[in-house]
């Protein structure tokens, strides 16, 4: 559909979601902006102060603080002196125009508490929120104090009850823009100025309201009618600033596979009145990209179409009905699937194609396996490449089958193929191949109603019944079996429907277009997941709770083409406690975790001090929110002030409270999240040392032990703080010239360990030595294609399945076949 109304519909969403990525570099009054760059190549903005931890006195940059707060007025993020870049921060010369706005407010030090509910602004700029407090619920009155162009800062009004003050800052895209408008013009102080008047319309400008920006200058122009050049000249700077800000749409949107939208947005009906010409340059490049990559995909069909007739007009003998019936499916797969995502399989087969000396059948199986198993492990072996589709259905059956004898028939045919016992084959047709589930999934979803399915749970001795529980999915626009895409998994809090929880990240449906909102923009698939039984207020840090939300997970990855290496678990308030207490446990897992006013307590704490975890934790708090703070105070300074821990970012929104959602935190999460992946083990040497007490978690990266021992364990229904006897697993795969030596501790606890090998960190050239645990291991190990498929099955991690699996029981390891 293309349309003006439909482009006006996809403008207006974007417009709305652009107000929260403006970057706020005004910072505090007393200090200059400054840009500060991660290690992870995030660039925050804002003035930078040296302190010795969170919540604590600032001190001189020189005193040899470990951690830097950054402020922008909206909010403080905390980070780790060895997170930075350098410690030279670069000076921005831009500052954001700022409006004080008198109301008779309360000047005290911002209180605490428990946000209830908040109510509209009216037109003063006042609103009503209320908070919960030792005294009961209370009913405050707040006004507008001050506004920039990307955060508001609001104080208690004096009333006639207590004078207790709730000053905090908020996002500017949550007042309405009427009210905004209404109170800078109410700061105008000469109506005969035109001065105070463009200073509204640089507001809208800096803010990115550029409808709302064009509207002052109207209102200038008709006003002031001797200003009409500098007026035109301001309009020429909307024209650029929006042409720019719909050029980085563009990027983002082809970046994350939505090209349709992409056209939309840069097409005929974008008004280009007064873009530079540079602009107008850019943005025909990147719409050019998108011809070119469009015509490439009809290209290449074509050269294959004509390769694969040719091939079956003078093949080298006759060929038979199943290589007939082969190739058939191979065209016809190329006609409907083949798209500018996928069309780089074929690199392999385009490089031959003009070889004069290459025989077309040779071309052909180069096609084909380029086509099933990416351009890298393509073959010009026509024996190999015919056997290949047969083998992606055995293949893809065996995923979706729970059947131990049907595996072991499946298994048996696999071999009798020709490439049904190439390891290297397997793990990159499981790395192309759509999920296993992908049709049945996807069938019939617009964005319109969330795609919904069940996480069975087995019952355990405490509740022998098998339970269910929902999740619900929202993918982005344009989504393809052929792309992969982060996802993110996002748990509730306890008496929050999981339908909301979705929805707080894609606020929108559009006809023929599908679910927008910031995750959709940021090409993230969101699952929430429901993971309390009904009336649960807590969680109960129990196996069921990390089967449901681990569960969760690997039905995703059955379902969708998730990117493995950029999975994050999000979790607000008593859920946001559980994602410490399941990604803790379980770091390899997950790129990042994300909290809004989690806790860390019991399990999560013992495993906080787990020391050379590569993983990275986003942590939002209210600075009102004093139950959060204090409770994981220690824990947060421990990981900011020690480079031996997780990478913690800590942001605290000013003046906030306890119990809120922070919608305006929602794009810096995600932009956050564009720097995270997951660290998989390394050859060159990876290590870790995890405390652990339940029996399941059990298991991190390439170990897994087995019979827990029941002096280690404390379960979570007889929870008691004081002195643990937590188990220590220790892991290494430690670099040597002419093995894989793997050090495994403990020593002789649990009944028997289990070491899961992949081609990504070890070579299966070398021997494999294990050393540590049980008799010394030194022999050579082969990738087994049942330990292969089994693995993919049961994990679900196609781009990283184990290739090999060793047992170690009664003190000797064995491989398992």
């Amino acid at each position: 559909m293309k349309s003006k109304s439909l482009y006006a519909l996809i403008r207006t969403v974007v417009v709305i979601l652009c107000i929260g990525c403006i970057q706020v570099i005004s910072a505090a009054q007393n200090g200059i902006p400054v840009a500060v760059t991660l290690k992870s190549s995030q660039r925050i903005e804002g003035r930078i102060d040296a302190v010795n931890g969170f919540s604590t006195m600032k001190v001189p940059p020189d005193s040899g603080a470990s951690c830097y707060v950054i402020d922008n007025g909206l909010r403080r993020v905390y980070v780790g002196k060895n997170y930075l870049v350098n410690e030279d921060p670069v000076p921005l010369r831009f500052s954001e125009i700022q409006f004080p706005i008198w109301q008779d407010g309360i000047d005290k030090k911002p209180a605490v508490g428990i946000l209830n509910w908040e109510d509209r602004f009216n037109q003063y700029g006042h609103r009503v929120i209320n908070v919960a407090t030792k005294h009961g619920p209370k009913n405050v009155v707040q006004g507008i104090t001050k506004i920039t162009p990307s955060y508001v800062e609001l104080s208690s009004l004096k009333t006639d009850g207590p004078k207790t003050s709730y000053r905090m800052s908020i996002g500017t895209g949550a007042v309405p823009v009427d009210v905004l408008r209404k109170l800078l013009r109410n700061q105008i102080s000469r109506s005969d100025s035109p001065v105070e008047y463009f200073n509204i319309f640089d507001f809208f400008l800096q803010a990115q309201r550029f409808g709302e920006a064009l509207e002052e200058l109207d209102l200038i122009e008709r006003r002031f009618p001797e200003r009409k050049e500098q007026v035109e000249t301001n309009r020429q700077r909307v024209r650029q600033d929006q042409a720019r800000q719909i050029i980085r749409e563009i990027r983002q949107r082809i970046d994350n596979g939505q090209t349709h939208l992409a056209r939309e947005l840069g097409g005929e009906n974008m008004n280009k009145d007064g873009v530079a010409p540079n602009q107008l340059l850019e943005l025909q490049d990147l719409l050019t990209g998108l011809d070119q990559a469009d015509a490439k995909v009809v290209e290449v069909r074509t050269k294959v179409v004509e390769l694969v007739k040719r091939f079956q007009q003078n093949p080298p003998a006759a060929i038979t009905a199943d290589q007939e019936a082969m190739l058939g499916k191979f065209l016809a797969e190329l006609e409907s699937e083949l798209v500018s995502s996928n069309v780089t399989r074929l690199d392999s087969y385009l490089v031959q194609a003009a070889d004069v000396t290459q025989k077309d059948q040779e071309k052909v199986a180069l096609a084909i396996s380029g086509w099933l198993l990416g351009s890298n492990s393509a073959t010009p072996n026509f024996a190999l490449a015919q056997s290949m589709f047969r083998m992606r259905e055995l293949v893809k059956e065996y995923l979706l089958s729970g059947d131990p004898n049907r595996h072991r028939e499946l298994l048996e045919e696999l071999k009798s193929l020709e490439s049904g016992n190439n390891a290297e084959f397997l793990a990159s047709m499981l790395a192309q191949m759509k999920p296993p589930m992908h049709e049945t999934a996807t069938a019939g979803y617009t964005g319109e109603a969330p795609i919904e399915f069940s996480v069975s749970v087995p019952g355990t001795r405490a509740h022998p019944s098998e339970q269910n529980f929902r999740v619900l999915v929202h993918l982005p626009v344009e989504y393809s079996p052929y792309k992969r895409y982060p996802l993110l998994l996002t748990l509730p809090d306890v008496g929050v429907p999981v339908e909301k929880q979705l929805d707080s990240f894609n606020t929108a449906y559009i006809k023929n277009v599908g679910r927008v909102g910031r995750a959709s923009r940021n090409g993230v698939i969101v699952a929430a997941v429901q993971w309390a039984n009904p009336g649960q207020t807590t969680p109960g840090y129990s196996a069921r709770e990390h089967a449901t939300v681990l569960g969760a997970m690997r039905a995703c990855f059955q379902r969708f083409q998730v990117n493995t290496d950029r999975v994050f678990l999000h979790g607000r308030g008593k859920g946001g406690n559980l994602v410490y207490d399941v990604g803790l446990a379980h770091p390899e897992h997950f790129a990042g975790l994300i909290t809004i006013g989690g806790v860390i307590e019991k399990f999560a704490k013992v495993h906080a001090t787990n020391r050379d975890i590569p993983l990275s934790i986003y942590a939002v708090v209210g600075e009102g929110d004093r139950l959060a703070q204090s409770a994981n105070l220690t824990t947060w300074n421990k990981w900011l002030l020690s480079g031996r821990y997780v990478n913690l970012l800590l942001v605290e929104y000013i003046g906030r409270l306890a119990n809120e959602s922070f919608p305006d935190d929602v794009e810096s999460m995600f932009a956050w999240m564009q720097y995270q992946q997951r660290r998989l083990p390394d050859p060159a040497g990876f290590e870790f040392s995890v405390n652990s007490l339940r029996p399941w978690d059990n298991y991190y990266w390439f170990l897994e032990l087995h019979g827990f021992p029941l002096r280690n364990v404390m379960w979570p229904k007889t929870w008691t703080d004081g002195a643990l006897n937590a188990l220590d697993i220790q892991g290494e795969l430690k670099p040597e010239s002419d093995v894989n030596h793997f050090i495994l501790k403990p020593s002789k606890a649990g009944r028997g360990m289990t070491l899961w090998l992949s081609n990504e960190y070890v070579n299966f050239e070398k021997n494999v030595r294990i050393s540590g645990r049980g008799k010394e291991f030194r022999e050579g190990v082969t990738p087994s294609t049942r330990i292969m498929l089994e693995d993919a099955r049961t994990r679900g991690d196609r781009l990283h399945p184990f290739w090999a699996r060793l047992d170690c029981n009664s003190g000797k390891w064995q491989v398992v076949e």
